[in-house]
């Protein structure tokens, strides 16, 4: 089984993929020519972010086709940033069934799975549902500002709105995430995303998931590789 991943950004989504899948899937690993996968193997393509992973859809389905039957699940990693994970879902369906006419890739490879993953809203979201990163007591009153604000310790964080003075849920939950991990000494960038490439992250995120039913796209994403012969990380 060979997995191709297309992802929103070219920073950090490609750097979170690229280190979580081996933790799910024993023995995977990458290839940086999608041509050069056997068995076992993920490619990852960047999307480009919005709107230039429309077309990168249509591209990637044109590289499936090029290697029929090589790959059996194909994963589109989105965020929804101002739009409803619905909202985002039908629009990237939209593109997909786009490509799957274009390209007539069920012709080539009948079997293949495409799998549709809403960050909801971007995958800093996600990243906020670490209970244990975020301090239940900040000393930092940026920090404390914004869990008064909304607590992601006790609420799901891909509930939380806009805090006035921020353009987006995006930016906002971004620099969200920024303060909780300062509070605990912890730099966090885009290009180098720091802890969240861990299995102890991954599989914290995970728990919160199992127990509280929070992060439901998170949970989708989890739920999809178990399907298909993944092992969740334990924590530590």
């Amino acid at each position: 089984m060979n997995l191709y991943f297309l992802v929103e950004g070219d920073m950090t989504e490609t750097r979170v993929y690229d280190s979580w899948v081996p933790y799910v899937f024993n023995g995977f690993t990458p290839v940086e020519d999608h041509e050069k996968a056997k068995d076992s193997n993920y490619y990852i393509v960047s999307g480009g972010g919005y709107p230039q992973y429309i077309d990168r859809i249509i591209q990637s389905f044109e590289n499936l086709n090029d290697v029929p039957a090589l790959y059996e699940h194909f994963f589109i990693c989105i965020d929804s940033e101002e739009m409803s994970k619905e909202e985002k879902w039908n629009e990237v369906q939209e593109a997909v069934d786009l490509a799957l006419d274009r390209t007539k890739v069920r012709i080539r490879n009948a079997s293949l799975q495409v799998h549709i993953i809403v960050q909801n809203c971007c995958i800093e979201t996600w990243f906020l549902g670490n209970q244990k990163v975020m301090s239940r007591t900040p000393t930092s009153e940026r920090l404390l500002e914004f869990k008064r604000f909304f607590d992601v310790i006790e609420n799901d964080p891909e509930k939380m709105p806009t805090l006035p003075g921020f353009q987006t849920r995006a930016s906002f939950h971004l620099e969200y995430l920024k303060e909780m991990f300062r509070e605990r000494s912890i730099r966090y960038t885009k290009s180098n995303p720091g802890c969240v490439l861990e299995d102890y992250y991954v599989a914290a995120l995970h728990d919160r998931h199992q127990r509280t039913e929070h992060l439901r796209s998170l949970g989708i994403l989890f739920s999809v590789w178990a399907l298909i012969g993944g092992k969740m990380p334990t924590e530590r």
